[in-house]
């Protein structure tokens, strides 16, 4: 097959959505559309773009100049920062005449979330390309396995949003992955055994004196030579 390949732009916020772009981009490359014979060459990028005066991301202000100056046909941003509107979670925001669209990821929460972000990206090439006409919701909430879920903000924005009180609950979750909590007791590992040895002095400091008096000088040398050890081994 003479496929034409077209090139998708991946740029990301750091962390979690680095690792989600790269199972994207190692899934998508080479992958054709079901409805062309074009093919998808991927290309990621680690940059965070500037929040607007109202806190938002405006994918739409920098789309033209990011196709322009990495020379992709299409770009996709990914970001961990959540987005409500109207109390319910955004999952994308499309920018068809700059064939963008922003993807917030903890609006798909924590569980297969790279599955969700591959399958969300196919599906919105879809209507970037123009082969269909304009987002489905449908065809986004059975890709994403949110069927009857997804719905459009209003009629004239190309946002989609997942409705249902428990998305909130599943954003929440999104929230807690993208931040990588789990590692934070292993990250504080240090500052709890600081503590904890502190706390410690703190109750043996009145007889440690009195202790100290009664041992014998060589114990005293020899508890040193092992303390000394101990923190610099």
């Amino acid at each position: 097959m003479n496929a034409s390949a077209k090139t998708v732009g991946l740029m990301v916020d750091p962390g979690l959505a680095e690792d989600i772009a790269r199972h994207v981009a190692e899934h998508l490359a080479g992958r054709p559309s079901h409805q062309t014979d074009e093919q998808w060459r991927v290309e990621t990028i680690g940059e965070q773009l500037p929040l607007d005066s109202e806190g938002m991301i405006n994918l739409a202000d920098h789309a033209p100049t990011i196709l322009d100056e990495y020379a992709w046909d299409y770009v996709f941003y990914l970001t961990d920062l959540p987005i409500i509107r109207d109390g319910q979670p955004v999952l994308c925001r499309t920018v068809a005449q700059s064939r963008g669209a922003l993807i917030v990821l903890p609006a798909l929460g924590a569980i297969r979330l790279r599955a969700q972000v591959l399958e969300l990206v196919v599906t919105l090439l879809s209507t970037l390309s123009g082969i269909t006409d304009g987002i489905d919701t449908a065809a986004v909430g059975r890709d994403i396995k949110r069927k009857n879920m997804v719905t459009r903000v209003s009629a004239d924005e190309p946002v989609l949003a997942l409705r249902c009180p428990f998305n909130l609950l599943r954003m929440l979750g999104g929230m807690v992955r993208g931040h990588r909590s789990v590692r934070l007791p292993r990250a504080m590992s240090g500052f709890l055994t600081a503590g904890a040895a502190t706390g410690a002095f703190g109750i043996f400091y009145n007889s440690i004196w009195s202790l100290a008096n009664e041992l014998h000088p060589v114990r005293l040398v020899l508890i040193g030579a092992l303390v000394i050890g101990l923190l610099t081994g």
